[in-house]
């Protein structure tokens, strides 16, 4: 794809002028020559985050349905934080609580996380986080990403350091997975 095709699909909806580079000709500066493109019949373009691996039913079975990933904070980190709260937006006030006291303990804040609630995510894999640029992921009671993997060992799945856990409410009232957490946290975060 030359440039003027690149162009074309990244500002497909915008009006677009062809500025040619200025001429250096001894001390003077020739001004550049400026022409406007009319832009052709508007292609569809799909925003997204993160691909699904199944097409849509469109004409063109290559095409490939994309899903925007909704969460709450900054991502500054890169640092997913994977919940399952059904009655929830992303997460309950009681969970989200304790939860930022965890961040706290290893140096993090809202705005270093990604907290993606599954139940409002329902096509997410652990794949798809490589679109956020996630590094680290940690994975409070979502059985369904989970698989075999074991709880409280991080573990490098899609080159991203996940950790799966127990949900925040038993580890809030359960001591010996408290430890555990925080032993699986130091090797993440603080090491």
């Amino acid at each position: 794809m030359d440039n003027s095709e690149l162009y074309k699909h990244i500002f497909d909806d915008d009006e677009l002028y062809l500025v040619d580079t200025p001429q250096f000709e001894g001390n003077s500066i020739q001004e550049p020559e400026v022409t406007y493109e009319t832009k052709s019949e508007p292609k569809e373009v799909k925003e997204s985050v993160i691909e699904s691996t199944t097409p849509t039913q469109e004409k063109d079975p290559e095409v490939v349905k994309k899903e925007i990933i909704q969460f709450k904070g900054s991502n500054n980190k890169g640092v997913a934080i994977i919940v399952n709260y059904d009655n929830e937006e992303f997460i309950n006030s009681a969970d989200e609580a304790f939860l930022l006291k965890i961040l706290a303990a290893v140096q993090l804040s809202n705005e270093d996380v990604a907290i993606i609630n599954k139940a409002n995510n329902l096509n997410l894999t652990l794949e798809g986080l490589n679109e956020l640029n996630c590094r680290s992921c940690l994975v409070f009671g979502v059985n369904a990403l989970q698989g075999n993997n074991p709880n409280y060992r991080p573990q490098a799945i899609n080159n991203i350091t996940t950790l799966f856990c127990s949900n925040l409410t038993s580890i809030q009232s359960n001591v010996e997975e408290k430890k555990l957490l925080w032993s699986a946290l130091q090797k993440i975060f603080l090491n």
